[in-house]
């Protein structure tokens, strides 16, 4: 979770709550932001989410792993038309 410290329409409380409840998740409080990380802290904000694309492909595994053998899309092929 990104939390602004300065949002009034999220306050840090809130996600702090949040956090506590949900296992394995991590909480960044964003100083001199108000309501869009994003746009107000964006080296802060990248952080936070490159974090969490790192913890995300940690636990994904390989397109061709045996674990995901069973979900492999299905293979469409176009019929071919008559002459």
């Amino acid at each position: 979770m990104v939390v602004d410290r300065d949002d009034v329409h999220t306050p840090v409380a809130d996600a702090e709550a949040m956090h506590t409840t949900l296992p394995d998740s991590a909480l960044t409080v964003v100083e001199d932001a108000a309501h869009l990380p994003n746009l107000e802290q964006p080296g802060v904000f990248n952080d936070a989410l490159r974090g969490l694309l790192s913890r995300v492909a940690a636990h994904t595994p390989a397109p061709h792993s045996p674990a995901r053998a069973h979900t492999k899309a299905p293979v469409h092929t176009k019929a071919r038309a008559k002459a």
